[in-house]
């Protein structure tokens, strides 16, 4: 294991939980309170080509044409 674990007050039911954060194979945190149940963890999820080029728009980028390509193994 790459990371490490700390103690948080958890956001729900203000008990203790358990934050656990890595940075292998990208940086991330995990909340898990074992008091209501509550876990927050990170999400990998790719845009539309639609959503994408909005965002790209909005940061005076060009438009892409086609998706490039997206790992979906992340």
């Amino acid at each position: 294991m790459s990371g490490f674990s700390d103690g948080v007050q958890c956001p729900n039911c203000n008990e203790d939980a358990e934050k656990y954060t890595d940075w292998k194979p990208f940086d991330y945190i995990r909340i898990s309170c074992l008091n209501c149940g509550l876990v927050i963890f990170p999400k990998a999820e790719y845009l539309s080509l639609k959503q994408l080029n909005k965002e790209r728009k909005d940061n005076n980028l060009e438009p892409l044409k086609k998706k490039p390509i997206q790992n979906k193994d992340l």
